[in-house]
């Protein structure tokens, strides 16, 4: 059954630097944590922020399949209880796990100043982060976290974005 969705607004930000200073102060306050990194679970989704997904903010060194399996799940996140977020695991009602898993990520990113920012992931992290993302919306087809240093391949995730879920 195919439902048509109405979205008041969709920003389309690109730029070398990663600011949201577009957006306003009371969003940012819930978006970034006291010590300026920004808070995502999955890096798509603040918590605190339910009707909003942040889609490629977060870099990969793929990131055009990070943006089309993103994009999928943020499709997901906003059909509500219709979506394979919901259906598959109530994903979206675990506030506390959520937050936890930001925390985590975001304390193993700033370790030893590697990412102090948590923008950006590389090598096996990316493959991973993807395998998540897929298994969250329910899909086994493509899950398959890949080994380290193994190539990346977009086809390797052909058929996701048109998958019943």
């Amino acid at each position: 059954r195919q439902q048509e969705k109405t979205y008041d607004l969709i920003i389309c930000a690109t730029g070398w630097e990663s600011s949201l200073g577009f957006l306003s102060e009371e969003i940012r306050s819930k978006l970034f944590n006291d010590r300026g990194q920004v808070q995502l679970f999955r890096n798509i989704y603040c918590p605190s922020l339910p009707q909003m997904g942040f889609i490629g903010f977060h870099s990969t060194l793929h990131n055009m399949v990070d943006a089309a399996i993103s994009s999928r799940w943020v499709v997901e996140m906003a059909k509500g209880r219709e979506g394979s977020l919901y259906r598959n695991n109530k994903l979206l009602e675990d506030h506390e796990y959520m937050w936890e898993t930001i925390e985590a990520g975001l304390l193993f990113d700033t370790q030893d100043a590697r990412n102090p920012d948590g923008f950006f992931t590389t090598g096996w992290a990316a493959h991973q982060h993807f395998d998540i993302l897929v298994k969250d919306m329910g899909s086994s087809k493509y899950y398959r976290c890949v080994p380290l240093f193994k190539p990346m391949y977009p086809s390797m995730y052909k058929g996701l974005m048109t998958e019943k879920l």
